[in-house]
């Protein structure tokens, strides 16, 4: 998303990976990068995180990138999800 008028964040946006039923993984969340010239952001309001898994692995995680004129903000979230191999 490209955004040259006044930027605010009201909302959420999902871009999540899907949830397995029993057998695999999750699906791996999504990626999403906002850039915008003016306004505000405030980066919780944006998830992108992998998919659960009945008896797999989890999803990996997302990423969302919001990039303003002076301030850029990189996050990479699984919801704390660890791998199960050890």
């Amino acid at each position: 998303m490209k955004s040259d008028a006044l930027f605010t964040l009201t909302g959420n946006i999902y871009c999540n990976g899907g949830n397995a039923n029993s057998k695999g993984g999750g699906g791996a969340g999504g990626w999403v990068h906002a850039f915008f010239t003016h306004g505000d952001f405030h980066s919780g309001l944006i998830e992108a995180k992998g998919g659960t898994s009945g008896s797999g692995e989890p999803g990996g995680p997302g990423v969302s990138y919001l990039q303003g004129a002076t301030i850029r903000n990189l996050r990479i979230d699984n919801d704390c999800r660890a791998p199960k191999v050890g």
